[in-house]
């Protein structure tokens, strides 16, 4: 087949070889960096979301820990009722705060991951176990309401 073909066409067919395999080379390229771009787009779209949402949790968690026991502190340095209640407020606050966190992080996480969701199960009421609302006053400083007397 090649014997049949002049000068000028054998001259032009190396070349054109190796351009038809650039087009196929350079495309099979393209379509493996739409595939990572996908995947980037993946990583710092949806995880670097919940990456940040989980740190903010975290802050709002310790955040609270602290107040809890700055009120602690508080009430074992016998505070007034009413200097202790807007401390009591603002941590009632950070709760709810951190609950719709969490409840945001689990409509954020698919269903099938490694984390899974947030459990639906209703949670029982929260009871104060403090030992100064036993011992020291009537009032209950977790949920501002009378503690039971012994």
């Amino acid at each position: 087949m090649l014997s049949r073909l002049r000068i000028g066409p054998k001259l032009l067919l190396a070349p054109g070889v190796v351009l038809v395999l650039l087009v196929l080379l350079s495309s099979g390229a393209w379509y493996a960096m739409v595939r990572q771009n996908a995947s980037l787009e993946d990583i710092v779209g949806q995880r670097a979301a919940h990456m940040r949402a989980a740190s903010e949790l975290v802050f709002t968690a310790q955040r609270s820990h602290a107040e809890i026991y700055q009120l602690h502190t508080w009430i074992g340095g016998s505070f007034p009722r009413r200097r202790i209640e807007p401390l009591i407020a603002d941590i009632h606050r950070q709760h709810a705060l951190t609950h719709a966190g969490l409840e945001r992080v689990a409509r954020m996480t698919p269903a099938g991951s490694a984390g899974g969701a947030m459990s639906t199960r209703p949670r029982p009421p929260m009871r104060c176990t403090c030992v100064p609302c036993a011992t020291r006053s009537n009032w209950c400083a977790m949920t501002s309401r009378s503690a039971p007397t012994p």
